[in-house]
């Protein structure tokens, strides 16, 4: 998956900022250019890019959270990953709104294991539902 984050990126010429285990074995992976959300389709092993669309405009929570981070969605994942120490592999990663202003990376095992970290990389918290 970081092979498709950093493949997407890439491809899309921006930052990216979610991650999703898209349907067939492929990795979604939405990147930030200018103003726009652009969902790239990745392949499984991370190598090719399978297509691309521009999705929407960026949202606001996403917006906010690019611009106070301090680490990199691949970084965020990676931390998440050793912080979880299962099995499971990564269902989805994103940028979250905590309220009051505050964002958190968000990953999320296929196990329901949600590992939340602040935008400079500390765990905040794990969750299992």
């Amino acid at each position: 998956m970081i092979a498709a984050i950093a493949t997407a990126e890439a491809d899309a010429g921006g930052r990216a900022f979610e991650l999703d285990d898209g349907d067939g074995g492929t990795w979604e992976v939405h990147v930030a250019v200018g103003g726009d959300d652009i969902e790239v389709l990745v392949s499984a092993d991370g190598s090719e890019v399978l297509g691309s669309d521009r999705e929407a405009d960026l949202g606001s929570t996403d917006a906010a959270g690019l611009e106070a981070t301090s680490i990199s969605l691949s970084d965020a994942v990676r931390l998440a990953i050793a912080e979880y120490g299962g099995t499971e592999p990564v269902d989805d990663a994103g940028i979250s709104d905590e309220g009051g202003g505050e964002y958190a990376w968000e990953v999320a095992f296929m196990d329901d294991v949600e590992v939340y970290l602040t935008l400079d990389g500390e765990v905040l918290r794990v969750e299992t539902d």
